[in-house]
């Protein structure tokens, strides 16, 4: 019992609770970053414009996002629409993201608003 891997990590806050449950996300942690940084609604469309994925793996890693309550689907607007079940639980996704994959992010978001201005 006095193994360290056999200690149960008690959470000390919601933030510490958020990030555990993040913590267990395997295959689209990654996705849920760009997401987050894109911001806390997103459209499949603008999102798979910035990852370097194609569109299966995509709804893939979106599966398993919505599988653990980490974003909701709107299913009233026209375009596939997601958001974050609670902005805390975006904040925390984007500041475990990378610098530099935020900076690649939201260079391409500029990109893009300017290509279509």
């Amino acid at each position: 019992l006095s193994s360290v891997h056999n200690k149960m990590v008690i959470p000390f806050s919601l933030r510490d609770q958020l990030q555990q449950k993040l913590d267990r996300l395997r295959h689209c942690k990654s996705i849920g970053q760009i997401a987050s940084i894109i911001g806390y609604e997103f459209e499949f469309k603008s999102l798979l414009q910035h990852i370097g994925q194609n569109k299966a793996q995509l709804q893939s890693a979106l599966r398993e996002l919505l599988q653990s309550d980490v974003i909701c689907y709107r299913e009233h607007t026209k375009q596939q629409q997601f958001y974050f079940k609670h902005k805390l639980l975006r904040n925390i996704i984007y500041d475990s993201a990378p610098q530099t994959l935020k900076q690649r992010v939201k260079l391409n978001i500029l990109k893009f608003t300017r290509a279509a201005i």
